[in-house]
């Protein structure tokens, strides 16, 4: 509930994995809103041009989305779990926290800050260049719907 209507209803997964906005999704966990553009849609998978690259990701949730999608701009919601680091983004790490089983790395890039979680103990620095990817995203909307 937000302002004392109800905005999503669901399981705790249902909204971890399709939320409405970006509110919802900080609800069941850490979420990253980026712009991105949707150049297609088939199977489940989505190809996204973001930062300067071409992307295939997965989409989570059942999101109904327009046949034949032409070229449009949409917003993505990005998990820590659903980026890795390695792949064609470029970003510059700003911090990293190593959690025992796992590590916390928050990146600066050319579409946002974005938080990634990967196993292991850290694998670079505060203030290294890296490379990431993303695995799979949500579709939240366009840029500019309000949300």
């Amino acid at each position: 509930m937000r302002d004392g209507r109800i905005v999503q209803l669901g399981s705790p997964l249902e909204v971890y994995d399709a939320p409405i906005d970006l509110w919802a999704a900080r609800l069941t966990g850490p979420a990253t809103d980026l712009p991105a553009t949707l150049l297609g849609y088939r199977d489940g998978r989505a190809d996204l041009a973001i930062g300067g690259a071409t992307v295939a990701v997965a989409v989570s949730g059942r999101r109904a989305l327009p046949g034949g999608v032409s070229p449009r701009p949409v917003r993505v919601l990005v998990r820590p779990d659903w980026a890795s680091l390695g792949g064609p983004l470029a970003a510059v790490v700003e911090s990293v926290a190593f959690r025992g089983t796992h590590t916390d790395y928050r990146l600066v890039s050319a579409v946002g800050t974005v938080g990634i979680r990967q196993g292991g103990p850290p694998a670079a620095s505060v203030g290294d260049r890296v490379s990431w990817t993303l695995e799979r995203v949500s579709l939240l909307g366009p840029p500019d719907d309000g949300r």
